[in-house]
């Protein structure tokens, strides 16, 4: 659901950020809008996983430690 919400405002930013500049320098606001949009799911992603994925390297480190 919150890749759709963020999805929604992308297309509704790029609408905006067009109608505003024309196609001129459209590319590079869709390159923005793409990192934008990158960083949005990087960060929900590491919220989300964040603490799992933590756990799961805290105990392959304790693993990897005891049998050296």
């Amino acid at each position: 659901m919150m890749i759709e919400h963020t999805r929604r405002a992308f297309l509704r930013l790029n609408e905006m950020m067009r109608s505003q500049i024309g196609d001129r320098g459209a590319t590079m606001v869709e390159y923005a809008l793409l990192v934008v949009l990158l960083a949005l799911v990087s960060i929900s992603a590491i919220a989300v996983f964040g603490n799992t994925v933590g756990v799961q390297f805290s105990d392959i480190s304790s693993s990897v430690i005891e049998n050296t």
